[in-house]
């Protein structure tokens, strides 16, 4: 990749990777309270904030350490989140409701689990403190907890401030907008043709210039990750727009994103 002039786009940061460190450290200490307790089933629901209201980095935070705990578990199994939440729905069950004893235990009568994790997240200055319990669904016990601070960065506090309880016909606006802003497809950008592949929130793909190649994460409508080249490699971080039909971009050499622009158009 040619080094383009020095230029980050206005009021574009890059999403820090720090928290994947965070999301690990939670994750093995959950696992080891879980097997401690001898319980197998585990599932792990959106976090909210101390009022028991869900956000989009809630969701997003509980779907990373759902994934982590489902690679380093072992002989433990970790229900899936959209199961869980099929079964919620059905049962006219909120996250909220998730404070009440009863409810706790509701749930792990009707999807399985024996634990759940639940979390809170609690902005602090430049931080966000996220604070998980592990809670026996017989006796709606805490059987563990970890906590941690993640790097509170432009993306984190926007998603942070995107609520998803909407009523039922912004709420079908809003899926019918995702469907269409998916990532998986072909794109002219400023590298070369590029063709992505997405699957839950992960992103791979390629790209023509020098055999590049792309991975990352999508939090909210930013696709933040690494790009390889034969000659190279570094982040990048993309951001969506509302109609899914171009995003705007940035790369950078090694753990910045500070070398230039990556546009992109969808084929």
């Amino acid at each position: 990749m040619i080094l383009a002039t020095l230029l980050i786009m206005g009021g574009y940061s890059p999403l820090s990777f720090a928290y994947e460190r965070e999301i690990e450290n939670i994750s093995s200490l959950m696992l080891n309270s879980i097997a401690k307790s001898g319980k197998k089933a585990v599932a792990v629901v959106d976090f909210t904030d101390l009022q028991g209201n869900v956000n989009e980095l809630g969701r997003f935070l509980a779907e990373e350490l759902s994934g982590t705990m489902a690679n380093a578990a072992q002989g433990m199994d970790i229900i899936d989140r959209n199961h869980l939440k099929s079964i919620m729905a059905e049962h006219k069950l909120s996250m909220s409701g998730l404070l009440d004893p009863n409810t706790v235990k509701k749930v792990g009568q009707i999807s399985g689990a024996e634990v759940l994790v639940t979390g809170t997240i609690t902005p602090f200055g430049d931080s966000i403190r996220v604070a998980c319990k592990a809670i026996d669904t017989g006796t709606a016990k805490v059987i563990g907890s970890a906590k941690s601070d993640i790097a509170k960065t432009v993306t984190m506090a926007e998603l942070l401030t995107m609520a998803v309880s909407q009523d039922s016909k912004t709420k079908g606006q809003q899926q019918t907008q995702t469907a269409q802003a998916g990532w998986t497809g072909t794109w002219m950008t400023d590298y070369g043709r590029m063709y992505l592949t997405q699957q839950g929130n992960r992103v791979t793909g390629t790209y023509d210039y020098m055999g590049g190649r792309i991975e990352g994460t999508i939090a909210g409508n930013v696709l933040s990750g690494t790009w390889v080249q034969t000659n190279n490699n570094g982040r990048l971080e993309f951001r969506l727009s509302a109609d899914g039909r171009t995003y705007d971009g940035v790369w950078g050499y090694g753990q910045g994103v500070s070398n230039g622009i990556w546009r992109g158009t969808r084929q």
